[in-house]
């Protein structure tokens, strides 16, 4: 397992070292690139600024060159760094889910899709999202799963939730929302009546604290047109008037061109399935036209293939229907619903995917290798959580 995790680290130093010594690999053309020079100018002009989404990102990374040097040599190392951490995290997770036996084969998915690798080893969020998404899951898990109140887990769980939705408009309101249900299903399913009091109690504290984190990004010049505009206006209205926006400004190649239409209900249900689908599942239908359409199209197979398995094991396997699976499912339904809304093209998508990626594959792969398993020893049974 160590050699697998150290593997996984060097395979990230090598992409850091590539963008950084010989240009920009895969994924850090655009956005990793405006971050690195938004961050260099920072501590050029020591112009550091508390804000949130993008803007919270530089400053964080600024922070880092402004201790350790401004090059994209360091900015890769910091999101290797942290990715690492979510690693960690992800190995303690498969453990809490009883997939000890599984863990090799998971963490080198985790580590080694090609997406993930090229995405965490530049100066982009996707390792700070990850990171804290991770933390916050297993916090709230461990909660749930405790015989006694531990308040301790519900404060991790929020502060990292909070910390998640500082570095992406779309997760400011998911990391409390995320919070706010295994809250929920703490205080269902527990019998405990002292720990139903904390979760109860707990829940009007998160809500009450998710509206003043609301209220504090909105002092924030973008929190103000972020957040004002979706209070001033239509959400539905903003969220199809954002999607034509993108488009027009001229999407990639690999764009959708699927709107979402609000004229009645049978229509936004219509549409949005649509999106969902191609955010799930493009570009398989289209013919492709270079190896990132490659690419896409054996993640897009993959990813159906393990969504198949993975519902298979939720209706099929008594386990799946656990607490804690549940709030897998949850999670990943939930995630990928709400990326797909503001997601107009499969490039994007590939980005948001390494998200959610890992929740599927954990849902997946014990199921897979029961089956395999179960064909080499032409047995019917499907034995996945025998002791490890």
């Amino acid at each position: 397992m160590l050699i697998s995790y150290f593997l996984i680290i060097a395979i990230h130093f090598i992409v850091t070292l590539i963008n950084a010594l010989a240009g920009p690999v895969v994924g850090a053309e655009l956005d990793a690139e405006t971050f690195h020079i938004g961050a260099s100018n920072i501590v050029e002009n020591y112009s550091f600024t508390i804000g949130f989404d993008y803007l919270f990102y530089e400053n964080v990374l600024a922070l880092t060159y402004y201790l350790f040097g401004s090059s994209r040599l360091v900015g890769g190392t910091i999101s290797l760094i942290v990715f690492t951490a979510a690693a960690v995290v992800y190995l303690y997770l498969l453990d809490m889910l009883h997939l000890k036996r599984y863990r090799l084969s998971l963490l080198l998915l985790f580590g080694l899709l090609p997406s993930t690798v090229f995405l965490t080893s530049v100066t982009l969020r996707e390792s700070w999202e990850l990171t804290f998404l991770l933390i916050c899951i297993y916090s709230l898990l461990k909660y749930v799963q405790s015989e006694e109140p531990k308040p301790l887990w519900l404060i991790t769980a929020f502060i990292s939730a909070v910390l998640l939705g500082m570095f992406h408009k779309a997760l400011l309101l998911y990391g409390p929302f995320l919070v706010f249900f295994g809250l929920v299903l703490a205080g269902i399913t527990t019998s405990i009546s002292s720990k139903r009091w904390v979760t109860f109690g707990s829940l009007l504290i998160v809500g009450g604290m998710t509206v003043v984190l609301v209220v504090s990004v909105h002092s924030t010049y973008i929190g103000q047109r972020i957040i004002g505009g979706l209070l001033n206006e239509d959400v539905l209205t903003e969220i199809s008037r954002y999607r034509v926006g993108i488009d027009l400004w001229g999407s990639a190649r690999s764009a959708f061109y699927v709107p979402f239409e609000t004229e009645s209900v049978a229509q936004m249900l219509r549409t949005f399935t649509q999106i969902y689908l191609h955010y799930m599942f493009a570009p398989i239908g289209s013919p492709p036209q270079g190896l990132k359409d490659i690419y896409a199209y054996a993640e897009a197979l993959m990813r159906l293939a393990a969504l198949v398995m993975s519902v298979y094991g939720f209706f099929r396997i008594s386990t799946y229907r656990t607490i804690s699976y549940i709030f897998v499912v949850f999670f990943y339904v939930s995630a990928t619903l709400m990326w797909s809304i503001g997601t107009t093209n499969y490039g994007q998508a590939i980005r948001h995917h390494t998200f959610t990626n890992w929740a599927l594959f954990t849902l997946a792969i014990p199921v897979f290798f029961a089956f395999a398993r179960s064909v080499l020893a032409r047995n019917t049974t499907v034995d996945i959580f025998r002791p490890s």
